[in-house]
């Protein structure tokens, strides 16, 4: 630049002027980060006016350039074009870059109720502003045990302070424990970052934490590590020392929320009482409580857990969290007494906790202790108001709603999520779910369609699809669907199973008894070799062997005892024994069926009305039937599980068939098909009441749905052989005759169905 361009400029002032436009700018820049941090305003506010002072720095140049100098100056030419256009493109980019971002303010004001029906007014984040943050348990890299229980405890803890900000979504380390498992990780220790970050990914969320801990039991050291989800970078790496654990997770929780951008003024202002009051003052409780953690979601040792958690209340009897747990644990123990203990217990000390862990309590309280779901219901939709970026707030409101039968509601409560926040596609998934529930096929479809568009790498996606495919009968579609999810994964269990169900309801029996034996040969988890011995048990009650069926559900039970709660097998097994009666096995059927009704204890007695339902709908025994309907009924008002009262209404079909009244009992499958439209199999209790009614056509019309999905059910085409002979066309019958005998070509001698198949051939071909 020669010397009298320069002097030129600084006779026109522009280096001045374009000075003082810096100085201003950042002024205004630095009082717009105050202004947004002191009255909590969209953070996209500061980038708006970076941008907008940037874009405008042509205008400022021309400006400073020709009405710099001293005297009187004429607008030029490019002035009048040049302005107005910068101006123009300005706009332009800053509309274009903002446009769908909220620039007001980063909360708003919400009227709800809370759970005693009373109206009242919150100030909380929107959900564009809220930061999703997965945290895992630190390693334990000083090579002393004895610092072993920090690498959770220091998590529980972090996520426990954490928890008192809205701003906030954390998803706890103990709730990523099973996906760890299944990923090859029993513990949750040692995990690579790679493999955190895919989880955090799976999970939509948008941030997660790692952290290792060193040092000696008097000198604790920690670090605590930040990454974006998306591209895996590390935001932060911070390091913590001291003698105090407590003392170090409030300094970290801080210093986090201060990484992840929530204004300085929110953070000085919001609640935030120290971990030791919310969590435990006491060393050995924590540690006691994070043994029972320990035992119970690594080891599945739910006694032992228990005793840890008696340990820690006995340290310390204001340890709030640890009365809640083990009120958890109890009621898997199947000790329903002392588990109400000390969910009362809890309750007196729930002001410690934050306000999300009160409303969870709350809501468990009301609904399993006061059987009040309404009230339950009530606290739960608080909570999801308070916080709806939670997708657990917002799936308890959508089970309660579904348990109230209330699915439009249930769907609401989903659809909310979505509107909150779309990069929620899980919840795409789930509505389509709810949808087919409600026997929406369409509406199901679509958003099935939707998250497997969104989620291409997630094999689950398109299994779902598949089964809806397989519900509405259209094999090719529901082939097409599990072949995309091995493709994604070639061991994917589900996909294995489902393919090879598809297999069997097409007649396809080698093939399909080989998917199931690769699904278990690839199966490398106690869940995926659960699913596995289960589509085997099916497959071969399906094909009239259930003795052999009985091996593989002993074998399922066993996987499932390596993961499930004592309480979760019970529920299990009660719905399992009608396998021990179509083997024959009655005696053995009632025998389980009372040494497991000896277990259960009040309130959750009313589930014996589901073994009974169980043995007793094999057995044909109308009267026992009958009597059991009660304990449906009980149980479906205990606890408002109106989606069970679908088993109530078909069991009193059931009864009235049995007696002869197969008018009465159409009615009631009818209404039971309402319940639950994607029961399909009542289309077959229907063909049969139609047929022993004599209305043949409408029989052979209801009995045909059935074979539309599942070409090679054995039970239906037997049916379908009757209608056929009654109406005189034994050609007819005899194809049908047969498909059922190629899928019970093994049955076992004792298995009736198949018997009964054969004799009917017998008649027809006069052999």
């Amino acid at each position: 630049m020669s010397t009298s361009i320069v002097k030129d400029l600084f006779r026109r002032r522009v280096p001045h002027i374009m000075g003082a436009y810096f100085a201003g700018g950042w002024i205004v820049l630095e009082f717009t980060d105050w202004l947004v941090n002191r009255y909590l305003l969209s953070p996209h506010l500061t980038d708006f006016a970076i941008l907008a002072w940037a874009l405008m720095l042509p205008t400022v140049a021309m400006l400073a350039y020709y009405h710099g100098a001293p005297g009187p100056d004429n607008w030029t030419r490019l002035e009048k074009i040049g302005i107005p256009l910068n101006g123009v493109i300005a706009a332009i980019a800053l509309i274009a870059t903002f446009a769908g971002r909220d620039l007001g303010a980063a909360t708003e004001l919400v009227t709800l109720e809370d759970d005693a029906g009373e109206t009242i007014e919150r100030t909380v984040p929107k959900a564009e502003f809220k930061k999703s943050l997965a945290s895992y348990f630190f390693d334990n890299v000083s090579g002393d045990t004895t610092l072993d229980w920090l690498q959770a405890g220091i998590s529980f803890a972090l996520e426990l302070d954490l928890e008192q900000d809205l701003f906030l979504v954390v998803t706890d380390s103990d709730a990523l424990l099973r996906p760890l498992r299944e990923r090859g990780s029993p513990d949750g220790l040692n995990v690579s970052v790679a493999l955190k970050r895919d989880l955090a990914s799976d999970q939509h969320l948008r941030y997660f934490i790692t952290g290792t801990v060193s040092g000696t039991a008097d000198q604790i050291s920690a670090t605590i590590n930040l990454y974006e989800t998306e591209r895996g970078r590390r935001i932060s790496e911070r390091e913590y020392a001291g003698t105090d654990v407590f003392e170090m997770v409030d300094r970290m929780s801080v210093q986090l929320r201060q990484d992840l951008g929530i204004p300085s003024q929110h953070i000085e202002e919001t609640r935030d009482l120290p971990v030791s009051e919310m969590f435990t003052t006491s060393t050995a409780a924590a540690r006691s409580y994070v043994d029972a953690v320990r035992a119970m979601y690594v080891l599945n040792d739910y006694e032992a857990a228990a005793g840890h958690l008696e340990r820690a209340v006995t340290e310390d009897p204001e340890f709030a969290l640890a009365y809640l747990t083990q009120f958890g644990v109890n009621i898997n123990l199947n000790k329903p007494q002392v588990a109400q203990q000390a969910l009362q217990n809890g309750m007196r000390l729930l002001y410690k906790l934050p306000e999300r862990t009160q409303l969870v309590a709350k809501s468990t309280y009301y609904w399993l202790v006061r059987q009040d779901l309404d009230r339950a219901l009530a606290a739960a939709t608080m909570y999801s108001e308070l916080y709806p970026h939670d997708i657990e707030a917002h799936e308890t409101v959508a089970t309660f709603y579904a348990m109230k039968d209330d699915d439009a509601r249930a769907l609401r409560a989903m659809r909310r999520v979505l509107d909150l926040d779309p990069t929620r596609i899980d919840i795409v998934r789930s509505i389509g779910l709810l949808y087919r529930s409600d026997g929406q096929f369409d509406s199901a479809a679509t958003y099935l369609e939707l998250y497997a568009e969104s989620s291409p790498t997630d094999p689950t996606a398109f299994v779902t699809q598949g089964d809806l495919y397989l519900l509405l009968g259209d094999h090719d579609a529901a082939r097409r669907a599990y072949e995309k999810a091995l493709i994604v994964d070639m061991a994917n269990v589900p996909a294995l199973t489902s393919n090879a169900r598809l297999d069997r309801d097409l007649g396809r029996f080698e093939e399909a008894l080989d998917g199931y034996n690769e699904a278990l040969t690839l199966a490398a988890t106690p869940p995926q070799r659960a699913q596995a011995y289960d589509n085997l048990r099916e497959y071969y009650l399906y094909r009239g062997q259930p003795t052999r069926s009985i091996e593989f559900l002993h074998r399922f039970w066993a996987e499932m005892e390596q993961y499930e709660s004592p309480f979760s097998m019970l529920q299990e097994k009660l719905q399992d024994l009608d396998t021990y009666v179509l083997a024959g096995q009655v005696s053995t059927a009632k025998d389980s069926l009372s040494a497991l009704a000896e277990r259960l204890s009040a309130p959750f007695d009313v589930l014996v009305a589901l073994g009974y339902m169980s043995v007793y709908m094999n057995v044909e025994d109308a009267d026992s039937i009958e009597a059991a309907i009660p304990g449906i009924d009980r149980f479906v008002d205990a606890f408002g599980q109106e989606e069970a009262r679908f088993l109530s209404v078909y069991a009193q079909g059931r009864v009235l068939e049995l007696r002869g009244d197969c008018t009465e009992a159409l009615r009631s499958y009818e209404r039971a098909l309402q319940l639950q439209p994607t029961q399909f199999d009542l289309h077959h209790d229907m063909g049969r009441c139609r047929r022993a009614l004599g209305d043949l056509d409408a029989a052979r019309s209801q009995l045909q749905r059935v074979i539309a999905i599942r070409p090679s059910d054995p039970e239906s085409n037997y049916q379908l052989a009757l209608v056929y002979d009654e109406m005189g066309d034994p050609d007819q019958a005899l194809v049908h005759l047969r498909v059922a005998l190629a899928t019970w070509a093994y049955a076992e001698p004792q298995y009736r169905p198949a018997r009964d198949a054969r004799e009917l051939l017998a008649r027809l071909s006069g052999n």
